[in-house]
Parts: structure tokens; C-alpha cells; sequence
């Protein structure tokens, strides 16, 4: 198929004026003008065209649900709220290429509410950042569709992982694979424009290791146009093919542009699949507010990140995160840990910080050193003489027991088993 045919494009003239707004202010043109180049990016000759083809709101469109993919986030800000929902247009039923095990990264805030929606799972914070998702969101299907690429499971693309996780400058990294024959591909999409001497320094330490690198003219997935994406990969013949394929792509979804539809948060969005099914639509999570406990868990937000994150509601005490600190740090100065290893005790680390600052707020506990629990003196950090790895990952889950048993909890305490019979299975 011709991949310059995948597009998002606006779906309703309530989109093509939105967009027209955007563009009127980047390129300083008239309104009239800025309607027309926002009708021609949704696929006709002018504003007037769109307006007898168009339907005015998503409410009023037809067609075969396998023709385009819906995506929607529902947003609060104080006492503000309401919904985005993004009509992505798509060659092929959604699917065809996605299955509920893809929804990882991004796409692990949202459910498959039906064969043609992706709904999120939780309220965002804010209007631009629940836009900024369903873009994310849109170009990561676009992605997945037009290259036959699905994210890598964590024992997929080991050797590639571990490489790429040494690149010099790495920065926003996700892997993905060919399901059909295992072919694994790293992205990595760091803020810096591709200077010829970053490329330069790239070639070099990857041809070292006998990999290929390529960097697409399309905006990539984290966050055009501020972002460079950078495809690596063993094959660079089939490589190059994934690169034009995505050179193909027209359309972005860049980040602070919007060319979906608003509307109120409810009633909530239903799409022509699931109203074509005839089954009624599943409830969301009512939001949480702050401050309450749910199953021994309570609502807190990361800065950047979109959703809510949830923590045990009671802390542990300050000399226990003081141990669990100084235990993760030596972890991570072992020598010969697989990439998969680091980068999940680095999700601990990181976890069990954010918990210590919204504990220390809550409690009212003094601040003092309290940054330097978990990423403090890191490079004299070694495991005392005579402890095992496995035995200082089974000793921080023990401290996790201090907590009381809730979901985040015992989600952390997986993780750690994880790690720790990926320890146990490496070669002595």
C-alpha cells in the first residue's frame, strides 16, 4: 500500500476550524486562508469543499466503523473539565495490527473500549495535556501500522536492548518487533536536531557493534517537532525500507496542535463499533480525589505524567527507605547486569523516591537529605562484602512489607520477584 496515504487529519468541521486557528497563528496568515489549508490537510480542495462533505461534530458521522480509529481522553482542571477525542484514519481495522498485550507504554493508559476506540483509562490534568496524549497516542498507531513494528516484550531484542541502552546521548529509547519473524528495531528520539557530528558519533560507536543506524525525516513518537527520531537496528537494508516508509507519513499530530474534537466530559464518547454491537458501553473509574484511600492506596501526581499514580496511603519509616536506597544503588554497580535488570531496578529507584517526598509532604517529616536517599553518593555505593544480588533484591522486597498491602505494593513486589529470577537464571 502507499504509506503517504496513512494520515490524522481532522474528521468534522469543528476540527477544521480548530486546526485553522493553529495554523493561522504559526504562519501568520488571513482566517480565510488558514480555513482552506486546514480543509486540504483533511483531504479536500478548500474550506467550502469540507463544509458539504464533512459532518459539523464526530455526533454526526457515518461510515464503516473499520474505517477510522477513535481516540479520547477525558481531562479536569479545577473546576474545568471535558473530553478530546481524535478520529485517526487508518488502511486497515485497528485490529489487524494491535493486540491488548501492545498496550504498553503510552498506550497502557488506555483501554480497548471497541474495535475502533481507544479510550483512557483515567481523567488527565488539563486540556493540552490530555490533546498532547491522543496525538502521542495517534502517532504511535500510525507508527505500528505503517511499519508492522509491535513493542518489544522485555525478553524480546535482548542483545539490541542492551546496546542501545550504552549509546552515547540515548534519550526517549523504546523497542519494537516484527512479530512475524522477531526483527527488532530501537528508537531513540533525543531533543538535539541530528548535527552531523551527533550522527557522526553515533555511526561510529554503533558500526563498531555491527549496527545500522537511520534517521527518518518524520516527526517520530515522543514529541515533534521537538524531537529527532533515529531508527538502529542489525539490518540496514531492511532498515532503510522501514526509514521510507515512515518518510511517507504527511501528518504528525505535533505536539501544542489539536485537530480533534472537544467536547463536554460527559456524556462519554461512543463510537459507530460499539454502537453497532448493541452492547452498552463500559463505565470508567470514577477519578480519584485527593487525598482519599482506595484499598490502602492513595492518588498522586508525577510531575509531567498525564495520569494519576497511586502509593501505599501509609509510609514506612525513613530508615527503612534509607536501606532500600542504599541496596538499589549498589544493584546498580554490579557489573554484567542485563539492560532489562537495570532498567527495572531504575523503575524501583525511581518509585520508591516519588513515594518518599509524597510520604515526607504528608507527614510533615523535615526534608533534609531526603534527595539523596535513592540517587545520593551513588558512586561509592557497593554491596556489603558476602551479599548476593538476589539476596539484597529479596531484602528490599522484605522492606516493601512494611507497607500496607495494597495494589501499588504488591505490583512493586512483582517486579522485584521478576528481577530477582532473572538474577538466579544469569551464568554464575
Amino acid at each position: 500500500m502507499s504509506m503517504s496515504q496513512v494520515t490524522i487529519h481532522p474528521s468534522t468541521i469543528e476540527g477544521v476550524k480548530r486546526l485553522a486557528t493553529t495554523l493561522k497563528r504559526e504562519k501568520s496568515i488571513t482566517h480565510t486562508r488558514a480555513l482552506d489549508a486546514a480543509a486540504r490537510v483533511a483531504g479536500f480542495e478548500n474550506f467550502r469543499h469540507a463544509q458539504h462533505s464533512l459532518p459539523a461534530t464526530l455526533a454526526g458521522r457515518g461510515g464503516r466503523p473499520d474505517q477510522a480509529v477513535f481516540i479520547s481522553t477525558y481531562w479536569r482542571d479545577g473546576d474545568a473539565s471535558g473530553r478530546e477525542t481524535m478520529a485517526l484514519q487508518l488502511r486497515r481495522p485497528m485490529p489487524n495490527f494491535l493486540r491488548a498485550s501492545h498496550l504498553v507504554g503510552d498506550l497502557r493508559h488506555f483501554r480497548w473500549d471497541a474495535d475502533d476506540h481507544l479510550e483512557c483509562r483515567h481523567d488527565i490534568r488539563g486540556q493540552l495535556t490530555a490533546r498532547n496524549l491522543a496525538n502521542k497516542v495517534a502517532r504511535t498507531l500510525v507508527f505500528m501500522e505503517v511499519t508492522g513494528l509491535v513493542p518489544a516484550g522485555t525478553r524480546e531484542a535482548g542483545t539490541l536492548r542492551r546496546l542501545v541502552s550504552r549509546m552515547p546521548g540515548r534519550d526517549h529509547s523504546s523497542m519494537w518487533v516484527d512479530p512475524s519473524d522477531g526483527f527488532t528495531v530501537a528508537v531513540d528520539e533525543p531533543y538535539q536536531d541530528p548535527t552531523a557530528e551527533f550522527l557522526a558519533e553515533r555511526v561510529s560507536w554503533l558500526g563498531g557493534r555491527g549496527l545500522a543506524l537511520q534517521v527518518t525525516r518524520w516527526g517520530g513518537l515522543y514529541a515533534p517537532p521537538y524531537s529527532t527520531m533515529c531508527l538502529v537496528a542489525e539490518d540496514g537494508v531492511r532498515l532503510d525500507r522501514i526509514v521510507r516508509c515512515l518518510d511517507g507519513l504527511r501528518f504528525e499530530a505535533p505536539a501544542g496542535t489539536w485537530a480533534g474534537d472537544s467536547g463536554a466530559y460527559a456524556p462519554p464518547f461512543v463510537s459507530p463499533a460499539r454502537k453497532a454491537s448493541g452492547k452498552p458501553k463500559r463505565g470508567r473509574p470514577a477519578p480519584p480525589r485527593a487525598g482519599e484511600v482506595r484499598r490502602g492506596a492513595t492518588p498522586y501526581h508525577i510531575m509531567f505524567s498525564a495520569v494519576v499514580s497511586w502509593r501505599p496511603a501509609q509510609p514506612i519509616p525513613v530508615a527503612a527507605h534509607r536501606e532500600a536506597g542504599k541496596l538499589l544503588l549498589a544493584l546498580l554497580r554490579v557489573e554484567g547486569l542485563p539492560a532489562r535488570i537495570r532498567d527495572s531496578l531504575g523503575i524501583i529507584q525511581s518509585e520508591l523516591d516519588e513515594w518518599l517526598q509524597r510520604e515526607a509532604t504528608a507527614n510533615a517529616w523535615s526534608r533534609r537529605n531526603l534527595s539523596g536517599v535513592y540517587y545520593g553518593d551513588r558512586h561509592r555505593r557497593h554491596l556489603p562484602r558476602g551479599l548476593l544480588p538476589t539476596a539484597a533484591v529479596a531484602r528490599v522486597a522484605e522492606i516493601l512489607d512494611g507497607y500496607p498491602d495494597c495494589s501499588p505494593a504488591r505490583a512493586m513486589k512483582r517486579r522485584l520477584a521478576t528481577i530477582g529470577r532473572w538474577l538466579t537464571a544469569m551464568p554464575a
